[in-house]
């Protein structure tokens, strides 16, 4: 991925970097994300729980 988002979208290395790691970065933070729903579900309920980790990652990504 990091050869195409350099070579062939012509992105800078540090760039090309970043988003070559989001996938992975996906892949670990996804499982974590269904088990605090579950975690707070009984609490909330399935809606709420689902919604407020949803938002919780939207906002989280926007402060990085």
């Amino acid at each position: 991925m990091h050869y195409y988002f350099d070579s062939v979208l012509g992105l800078g290395q540090q760039e090309s970097r970043y988003y070559a790691d989001s996938p992975v970065s996906l892949g670990c933070r996804m499982p974590l994300g269904g088990w605090l729903s579950d975690r707070l579900r009984p609490r909330l309920g399935q809606r709420r729980a689902s919604r407020l980790v949803a938002a919780g990652g939207m906002i989280a990504v926007r402060l990085c």
